[in-house]
């Protein structure tokens, strides 16, 4: 079981989606296979993963499995 939370902010560029998942918090931005980062979620995502924060980007099921697999590994 786990928890996911879309993520709205007055701040632009933040990730789609807080994860709770076997006692981690993971943050996801969903985009389509061919779906690219804004300058400013790229900006965004940078400050959070200086802060230790790892932001995954999901495009098919199979990064969805990948996700899964590294949580539960």
């Amino acid at each position: 079981k786990g928890l996911t939370f879309k993520w709205i902010s007055t701040v632009t560029g933040v990730p789609d989606r807080i994860v709770i998942l076997d006692n981690q918090i993971k943050l996801v931005e969903l985009k389509t296979p061919t779906g690219v980062l804004s300058e400013r979620q790229k900006l965004v995502f940078k400050q959070l993963e200086e802060h230790g924060q790892k932001v995954h980007i999901i495009r098919s099921k199979s990064d969805v499995e990948a996700f899964l697999d590294g949580i539960f590994a």
